[in-house]
């Protein structure tokens, strides 16, 4: 239990200078010193400077998606209504984003932390759960008659590669101030479609 305590308490510092300074910029030395460490103690925690950077995107991307499962979770409303679930699942996200402004600066700085062709995507295990959650949204969504009778798997990839293209055009290229109105209209247009009925 300590060692976890340990290990979020160097994450959440560790966050703080990366987000801050960049990956380059930033020492272990820096972040031993912020936690009144020494430099020998960091090691044992992180093998090297570039494992601790990764451990901390998955840190912060893990607990972003978290607080998405948490909020359905407490939801019942939401949680049986496919609609309102894929709906706040998306608000929570934006919501949460524009609330972790460590995270938020990770994904400026670093555009290889949500890349939108990836080679290598330091996120990618959580993206797959994800796309697996919308996946299950849209088919309890079909067995229920609420939404058209595509393939889920396929429908669930096209929705999740939009929301990262949102994520990148609000926090790198645009400012988050846009990103709620981006994700709003988004989310209206998977709903309704763009043809007037």
């Amino acid at each position: 239990m300590r060692r976890k305590k340990d290990s979020e308490l160097i994450y959440e510092t560790a966050l703080g200078f990366f987000s801050r300074y960049g990956y380059k910029k930033t020492t272990l030395e820096d972040i031993a010193t912020g936690l009144n460490m020494s430099n020998s103690n960091i090691y044992s925690y992180a093998d090297s400077k570039r494992s601790l950077y990764y451990d901390c995107i998955e840190y912060a991307v893990e607990r972003w998606q978290t607080k998405v499962f948490d909020s359905i979770n407490n939801n019942l409303e939401a949680a049986n209504d496919p609609v309102k679930r894929l709906r706040l699942s998306f608000k929570v996200a934006a919501d949460h984003l524009l609330e972790d402004e460590a995270l938020c600066n990770l994904i400026r700085k670093d555009s290889a932390i949500f890349p939108l062709s990836p080679t290598i995507d330091p996120t990618e295990k959580y993206n797959n759960v994800f796309i697996d959650y919308i996946c299950d949204i849209l088919k309890d969504g079909i067995a229920k008659g609420v939404f058209q009778n595509l393939n889920p798997q396929e429908t669930a990839i096209i929705i999740f590669n939009i929301y990262k293209s949102l994520v990148i055009e609000s926090y790198i290229r645009q400012g988050k101030e846009d990103m709620q109105n981006y994700f709003q209209t988004t989310l209206d247009l998977l709903q309704y479609g763009i043809i007037k009925r």
